[in-house]
């Protein structure tokens, strides 16, 4: 029977909690209370500690404590309970004691006395304790309940502020307080005797006798509802007052009260709390008013409109029926914190509307005390600031995105520059080492072919954090796709199966590669998105003409790349917004909602074009049309190795100008190779001092756009007075038009980085030349 703490049969039992350090006396004791029938569960405790946490969390309602224990004692339990100032009985059990020891436990408060070898009276014992403190509790509770209720009524008369009047049966005051003094400003002696109407304006008296003849009808004793009419104070000013009248009979006689508030100020309060209410009902932000413990009292209209819920489904509920379970529950134990503190308390919550969408409000929620400073109500103020926050996470995307931008170009630069240098030292060790070096499969054909992948991988970065400068060309697609479809084997679920399926009959297109790899990428984000549990997804590619196309957008010829999926779909309402930026329909922090509006972009860039059709539990078939090039456009994405060829401007000097060493040294080297003369400088600024040195020379000045001293376009503007003026090719990671600042002239030739020395030395041929034809140099 040593049961626990709190359980259902405990709260039904008698809880008696046993002092003692001996299992067998304990089991004894036990024993006996059964047997006399008592219905009881027991805990057993021998050190003082937990006695003390027994009487806080097991509540017991009697005691039975050994008189002395090794590490406590009975008379020790005794004094804790007084101290405590528990009434809770303590009967005390000993092996041995003098008479004398147990008069002086009984006097000094121990319920009862009884002896181990005695346990049969412990039953009755038990029992006669608890009767015992069942009536002293009865009595106090009595006693107290009638000491409290003459101090309510002395308080009351001594303190109210309602008049108090009582009228005769013929209608004249017998008694005045001073209350009604404050309220109609005749002095006691100035109305004793005098009939009550005399405190009404005339105009009411017929009223007012009408209403003491119905508390009469009320039996020996009624009292009418409370009323609201008009007093008359002594001035002559008339009063707003409460009424309410009862009778009685005493002695034979009858007796009329009146209980007369001045309601003044209620009438005041009500005239403004009906403009508040009226501000309230109209005001945009919703309101509630909530009790003590957080019930809603009160919501207005803008409770209704932005929750959804009416003032009748949310009176008495509590407001976490918005709590969407998106807030922690640290922030809640921080609000009650702050609210209990008596503090207002100002926050965002994520909220749960009636038919489940969710919104972002402001609120702000303040406590209400009342005149003696404890709080009463919660006043909460919501704003629903979704559209705001909406537009703040743009803007703070938007601004990622454009350090985002930044960043990749500072690292495209250098990046460039190395893989500039690489292809270009490269095609040299082909040019000068044995025949195999420059075979397919070869080493150097290896290290070119991957630092050519190097700059396609830094074209893609760059096309997607910022508006990179389309470069097209005339490419295959089934060379990007096959190439797509290799990338994605590698990184998408093995619960994906990809499909590629090719009926264009050898057409191109005039694309940027690194663009539409992009776009194919994104969609192959989207659909394994859109597929968890896995499915197919398919690519496809078909010729469409004139006559023969799906739709109005199909008049001229184009390839049609296709992206299917076969996953969750979308609704007509998704599909609606699917290219809309920062629209999305992952979970928070899951997506950005820029993928498909930077495929939609970047399609159109291209003057194509990109439809979508989805039905949901199907999947989702994205078709982008590319418009055809023609088969001469194409130009191979690895060039062969560049061979030893004479130079078509033999002896001319050239200055060339790059402030990274290992490319300038790689650049040099090349054109010196073909029989150029070549100057160097590491930066602007050493270059316009060799181009004054040697002005008559030079014929062409190779420069990298950015520099950290005099950047190439800085040194094009320093000649522009020079007549004649050299020739420039500007080279750079960056278009012109992609860089602040920087003024050229449309005809003056562009190198995009990262070259090799195929490429600079056919740009330089063709600068000296004066040719903008060609596909690797032209206007920024």
């Amino acid at each position: 029977m040593n049961g626990t703490y709190a359980t259902t049969e405990a709260e039904t039992r008698t809880r008696v909690l046993i002092v003692e350090d001996m299992p067998w006396d304990y089991k004894l004791m036990q024993h006996e209370l059964v047997r006399s029938g008592l219905e009881c569960v027991t805990h057993r405790v021998e050190a003082e500690s937990e006695f003390r946490e027994a009487l806080e969390e097991f509540e017991p309602d009697i005691i039975l404590a050994d008189y002395n224990l090794p590490r406590f004692s009975g008379m020790r339990a005794l004094r804790i309970v007084q101290d405590l100032g528990l009434d809770t009985p303590l009967i005390l059990v000993s092996g041995a004691v003098t008479e004398e020891v147990a008069l002086q436990c009984l006097q000094a408060g121990a319920t009862d006395y009884l002896l181990k070898d005695n346990l049969l009276r412990l039953g009755p014992a038990v029992e006669a304790a608890l009767e015992s403190i069942r009536i002293q509790r009865a009595h106090r509770k009595a006693e107290d309940e009638r000491e409290a209720l003459e101090m309510r009524m002395s308080a009351f008369a001594d303190s109210t502020a309602d008049a108090m009047i009582v009228v005769d049966a013929d209608g004249r005051i017998r008694f005045w307080n001073r209350a009604a003094t404050s309220i109609f400003g005749f002095a006691v002696d100035e109305v004793l005797d005098e009939p009550l109407l005399r405190i009404m304006p005339e105009r009411l008296h017929a009223q007012h006798r009408a209403g003491f003849e119905a508390a009469a009808r009320g039996g020996p004793s009624g009292t009418l509802s409370p009323r609201r009419t008009t007093g008359l104070h002594k001035s002559g000013v008339e009063v707003p007052i409460e009424l309410t009248l009862g009778s009685w009979e005493e002695g034979g006689e009858r007796f009329f009260s009146a209980v007369v508030r001045d309601i003044t100020e209620r009438v005041e309060a009500e005239h403004e709390c009906a403009l508040l209410s009226a501000a309230v009902e109209q005001s945009s932000n919703m309101m509630i008013i909530t009790d003590k413990d957080g019930n809603i009292q009160y919501a207005n209209s803008a409770f209704e409109t932005i929750t959804g819920y009416t003032k009748e489904e949310a009176i008495g509920q509590n407001p976490r029926i918005l709590n969407s379970g998106r807030q922690s529950a640290a922030l809640y134990e921080k609000m009650w914190a702050e609210l209990l503190a008596g503090r207002p308390w100002t926050t965002e919550f994520i909220n749960r509307r009636k038919d489940g969408t969710e919104y972002q409000q402001r609120t702000t929620i303040f406590p209400i005390r009342d005149g003696e400073g404890r709080i009463r109500n919660y006043v909460g103020i919501g704003q629903d600031v979704s559209k705001e926050r909406t537009l703040e996470r743009q803007l703070r995307q938007s601004q990622k995105m454009e350090a985002i931008g930044q960043l990749t170009g500072g690292l495209a630069h250098d990046f460039n520059n190395i893989l500039a240098a690489i292809l270009t030292n490269a095609q040299l060790l082909a040019m000068t080492g044995p025949p195999e070096w420059a075979e397919e499969g070869s080493e150097l054909r290896d290290i070119e072919s991957a630092a050519w992948r190097g700059a396609d991988l830094i074209k893609k970065i760059m096309a997607f954090s910022r508006d990179e400068h389309l470069d097209l060309e005339a490419v295959d697609p089934s060379e990007i796709l096959k190439e797509t479809v290799g990338l994605l084997k590698r990184v998408l679920p093995e619960s994906i199966e990809l499909t590629l399926r090719e009926a264009h009959a050898g057409a191109l297109v005039n694309v940027d590669r690194s663009g539409i790899q992009q776009i194919l990428l994104n969609l192959a984000t989207n659909a394994r998105d859109a597929m968890p549990e896995g499915g197919t997804l398919t690519f496809s590619t078909l010729v469409s003409g004139s006559g023969a196309g799906r739709s109005e957008t199909d008049r001229d010829p184009r390839v049609e790349i296709t992206v299917r999926d076969t996953g969750v779909g979308m609704d007509a309402e998704t599909l609606e917004r699917a290219f809309d930026p920062f629209f999305t329909t992952k979970a928070p922090g899951k997506g950005t909602g820029l993928g498909l509006a930077t495929v939609h972009a970047l399609v159109q860039r291209h003057g194509g074009t990109i439809e979508v059709t989805s039905e949901p539990g199907v999947g989702t078939t994205f078709t982008v049309g590319l418009p055809l090039a023609e088969p001469g456009e194409q130009r191979p994405h690895n060039p062969e190795p560049l061979r030893n060829e004479a130079s078509a401007h033999p002896g001319k000097v050239l200055l060339l100008v790059e402030d990274e060493a290992p490319l300038r040294r790689a650049g040099a080297r090349a054109l010196e190779r073909f029989g150029y003369r070549v100057l160097v400088a590491e930066d602007g600024k050493q270059g316009l001092g060799l181009l004054e040195a040697h002005r008559e020379e030079i014929s062409l000045v190779v420069t990298d756009l950015i520099m950290p001293e005099k950047g190439g376009s800085e040194l094009y503007e320093a000649t522009s007075a020079w007549k004649p003026r050299p020739a420039f090719l500007i080279t750079s990671g960056y278009s012109p038009r992609e860089v602040a600042g920087v003024v050229l002239d449309d005809d003056v030739p562009f190198l995009r980085k990262p070259w090799n020395a195929t490429d600079l030395v056919e740009a330089v041929h063709e600068a000296l030349d004066g040719s903008q034809n060609s596909t690797r140099v032209g206007a920024p």
